[in-house]
């Protein structure tokens, strides 16, 4: 097995090398594409001179017959309509042309391991991301193994595709998968629900690892007895949205948990989410509680979605978010994030626990896997709290309690805050 890996990164380092021959060639092909585009708006003023020249030498010909106001409304048009077909045209090209180098520079930017975008040479990232999947997996020498095989220093292979070799390597351990399946199905959930119970009896913390900064004078953050209804947005599997619907004493009636897809969970009432439209189909005023485990940086059109949740929320209803709390831009912070995200989506655990398996081979498995990694994370649009708070302030939301955690073991920027919906 060892060999075979010595070999591979052998050959990855030659492609490497390719890789960066065809980098040069690209920024090449990016000096084109600025070159013609300046080609294409030159040609289109030219021909609106050239086009209304020709129309009005024809119309004047034809004068003695029409009315000179006439002549000008049909030069005027013809113009008008010439130019928002070229417009429309160019701007397409454009706009495919400028999304196609965003996403190449996005791909570079994460598969780079140029010191000031390594994460892998971050000693601090690295070890942080390397024990949370050893965690996962179950494994006490995960970092010994990821680092025997990422082999500082002469490895030249790219930091995601490094990733995706070291998560193969992992889940082929003794017990691995067994644990990966332990976390998803218990231990995940347990987690979620412990954070939850500190909120609702923040004088009896079930949660070590939070810290609450602000809250109720009276020692409540929320009253269990005024939750009659609670909706999970983007539950996934459901696992976290039935045991936190147990605690609050709820019926499956009352369990809503709403994803793009089905979860086939038994135990709660299935929402669909159409984040296409920003619609989530349920009706006014139906729930007194709504949760959001770091998800809503995934969602394009954020102010729709949250005027969704203030028309499914009675007064005076509550919101619990868990995000990120960190600038989109290419940082190792947020590198470090996507890779998380992209762990999930090889090891197909988390929001990514529906996803079939393939048994393509690991060359075109992984080529498919990365497009779904880079359209995924290079959507990603990261808050600051402060950012967070206003969007949710502007829509009718006041913040109640803040919990975080130690500062010294949060590289994710995690945090949790409870907000609750003014009178409607």
């Amino acid at each position: 097995m060892r060999s075979l890996l010595n070999d591979a990164f052998i050959q990855i380092s030659v492609l490497h090398e390719k890789i960066q021959d065809l980098q040069k060639e690209n920024l090449l092909h990016r000096n084109l594409i600025q070159s013609l585009e300046e080609k294409i708006s030159d040609l289109q003023s030219q021909s609106i001179v050239t086009l209304s020249r020709e129309n009005l030498s024809s119309i004047q010909t034809k004068s003695v017959a029409n009315d000179d106001a006439d002549c000008e409304n049909k030069i005027q048009v013809e113009r008008t309509l010439f130019v928002e077909e070229n417009r429309s045209t160019t701007s397409n090209v454009t706009n495919n042309c400028r999304m196609s180098m965003k996403t190449q520079e996005f791909t570079e930017w994460m598969e780079s391991s140029e010191v000031e975008f390594s994460l892998w040479n971050n000693i601090s990232y690295r070890n942080a991301l390397l024990k949370y999947m050893g965690k996962l997996y179950g494994l006490r020498n995960s970092t010994e193994l990821a680092l025997e095989l990422l082999n500082l220093g002469s490895n030249k292979s790219n930091e995601l595709y490094q990733l995706y070799l070291i998560i193969r390597e992992l889940e082929q351990q003794p017990g691995a998968k067994e644990s990966l399946q332990k976390w998803q199905s218990q231990a995940r959930s347990e987690k979620r629900l412990s954070d939850i119970q500190t909120m609702f009896d923040p004088e009896n913390p079930r949660s070590r690892d939070l810290i609450l900064k602000k809250a109720f004078p009276m020692g409540k953050v929320i009253d269990r007895k005024c939750i009659h209804g609670y909706f999970d947005f983007i539950c996934r599997d459901g696992f976290i949205t039935v045991k936190i619907g147990e605690y609050l004493q709820l019926h499956k009636n009352d369990i809503f948990g709403g994803n793009d897809y089905d979860s086939h969970n038994n135990c709660l009432t299935h929402v669909n989410i159409d984040l296409a439209q920003s619609k989530i189909h349920l009706v006014d005023n139906c729930v007194d509680l709504i949760t959001c485990f770091v998800v809503l940086h995934r969602v394009a059109a954020l102010h729709s979605i949250l005027l969704e949740f203030v028309r499914i929320l009675r007064s005076n209803g509550y919101l619990i978010l868990r995000e990120h709390g960190c600038e989109t831009e290419h940082s190792i912070t947020n590198k470090y994030l996507n890779f998380i995200q992209a762990f999930m989506r090889i090891a197909k655990i988390g929001e990514f626990a529906h996803l079939e398996n393939n048994s393509n081979g690991i060359a075109s498995n992984w080529e498919r896997q990365k497009a779904e990694i880079i359209k995924i994370t290079s959507s990603n649009q990261y808050r600051t709290r402060q950012k967070w708070h206003e969007e949710l302030e502007n829509v009718g939301f006041r913040r109640l309690a803040e919990l975080d955690y130690p500062r010294n073991s949060n590289l994710q920027k995690l945090f949790y805050a409870v907000y609750q919906l003014n009178k409607k």
